[in-house]
């Protein structure tokens, strides 16, 4: 069986735009794991959710404890040993209370992994970038300066995988975040992202990389 661990933030734990969280089988993972396995006459396919709200991939945000990516997920791999990543964060990190630009961002996805295929060197990455985000609603201000920048995120996030010679996808191509809200999703963009990524990770655990 193949282990796969989601590891990301709010839109990997499924917060709704209203401020709740979707069911299981309403979240991109629960409905990829069900979504792979149909494509066997076994279950061949675990898919592990690890998101958290708030989770950064540089800072600590303040008051919440260490919602750090970097420091996390080492302590995810000791515990699951997977073997296919997908890494989905970066959204916190454009706060406006970080000041962190697209190439900082960036570079704290870098460390991630490389800090990762230390602990695993037999760990496959699947990159994925999330979609930009709007300054709307609630969120505005505290995201204020942060959609110019997460449209800067997919080129940063390209060049890491390369770099690192991870898989990347960029979830714009099947997402979009809420327009009233700004930055989660509705169940319908969990669906088609999870629908989207099936034939990705197939392909990765099949070690067409």
């Amino acid at each position: 069986m193949k282990k796969i661990i989601c590891f990301g933030d709010s839109n990997t734990f499924g917060i709704t735009p209203q401020g709740g969280r979707f069911n299981a089988n309403e979240r991109w993972p629960t409905l990829l794991e069900t979504l792979l396995n149909q494509t066997t006459t076994s279950k061949q396919f675990h898919v592990i959710e690890q998101g958290q709200p708030n989770r950064t991939l540089v800072h600590n945000p303040p008051f919440h404890g260490d919602k750090s990516g970097l420091r996390y997920f080492k302590n995810c791999l000791l515990d699951h040993q997977p073997d296919l990543a997908l890494i989905m964060l970066g959204t916190n990190d454009l706060k406006r209370k970080f000041c962190l630009d697209a190439s900082e961002i960036a570079s704290g996805l870098n460390a991630l992994i490389i800090a990762s295929l230390a602990l695993q060197p037999a760990l496959k990455v699947l990159i994925i970038c999330p979609p930009p985000i709007l300054e709307v609603g609630s969120y505005a201000q505290i995201y204020l300066g942060g959609a110019v920048k997460s449209l800067a995120l997919e080129s940063a996030y390209q060049a890491v995988a390369k770099e690192l010679n991870c898989a990347f996808f960029a979830a714009s191509s099947v997402v979009n975040s809420c327009p009233i809200e700004g930055i989660h999703w509705s169940a319908k963009q969990h669906t088609q992202l999870a629908q989207a990524l099936v034939k990705v990770v197939i392909e990765l655990c099949q070690h067409k990389f």
